[in-house]
């Protein structure tokens, strides 16, 4: 992840809503801010998260610890919510 993002700096509300014109870049930002809040939260709770992964051309966002258990993470921005299919789509991709 990008160094210069200083977790303690970041805040989620700044990244709801993109800027007028916005580009590719600025949505690319904002998913690696995204990521970054998200295993802060992770680690603070002793969770042991991971970054993203490509296995086999497909990226996972991360995984996390809870006891013995691992688990995958997937995050996305989305102007509405997602239906059911798309995550039963994903749970399909993980579940080999």
């Amino acid at each position: 992840m990008n160094s210069e993002l200083d977790l303690e700096s970041l805040r989620l509300k700044d990244w709801l809503e993109p800027p007028e014109k916005s580009d590719r870049i600025w949505f690319q930002k904002r998913g690696r801010v995204f990521e970054k809040i998200l295993n802060g939260m992770l680690a603070k709770e002793q969770m042991e998260p991971r970054t993203s992964m490509r296995p086999s051309g497909e990226e996972i966002d991360g995984s996390f610890a809870i006891d013995e258990s691992f688990y995958l993470l997937e995050a996305k921005w989305h102007s509405s919510p997602i239906p059911a299919s798309s995550l039963y789509a994903f749970k399909g991709k993980v579940d080999v």
